[in-house]
């Protein structure tokens, strides 16, 4: 359509048109952070000092297996983190607000084990909480949880020192 030089047109609605609805997509809510019932309580959150603004965080804890039948692991970071066994890769927790859990009886043997993170913080407080709960083959469960017992060190370090307790989990 041509229009006037310097003037206003008023839209006329086509005969054959037809309206379209555009919805706004809904914002994402937030997931809360929550465990299965009864997974992380007693668990503390952790970090290497205190306060825990720095920027990342390394955490450790030495365990035995004797006679497993299952292991259940549960983690989250403020940020992030990821948990390894033994070396191995097991848990990419990327965002606190989705604790993350796996299976992991597999990647365990008898004996001692080692459950490793390497957390990660962007601002503000960081943390990071665990646990794992071992069933043997009698149905007895046992848990292992972040607490002043694992051991943490700063990025870059081997100096490894009792982990700092931040809070309780909840």
């Amino acid at each position: 359509k041509e229009l006037p030089a310097g003037q206003l047109v008023a839209y006329t609605k086509p005969a054959n048109a037809k309206e379209i609805a555009v919805k706004k997509p809904a914002a994402p809510k937030p997931k809360k952070v929550a465990a299965e019932p009864g997974q992380v309580d007693g668990a503390k959150w952790i970090w290497h000092a205190s306060p825990a603004t720095s920027d990342q965080s390394r955490l450790r804890k030495s365990f035995e297996v004797k006679d497993l039948k299952q292991a259940i692991l549960h983690v989250t970071c403020d940020n992030g983190a990821q948990v390894f066994i033994n070396g191995k890769l097991v848990v990419n927790n990327p965002d606190w607000h989705q604790p993350s859990r796996a299976d992991i009886t597999k990647h365990l043997k008898p004996g001692k084990n080692e459950l490793r993170a390497e957390a990660r913080n962007t601002g503000g407080i960081g943390g990071f909480i665990a646990s794992l709960a071992l069933k043997n083959k009698s149905g007895k469960e046992t848990k292992i949880q972040s607490d002043a017992s694992w051991q943490a060190a700063a990025p870059k370090t081997e100096e490894w020192k009792a982990a700092v307790v931040l809070a309780n989990y909840g």
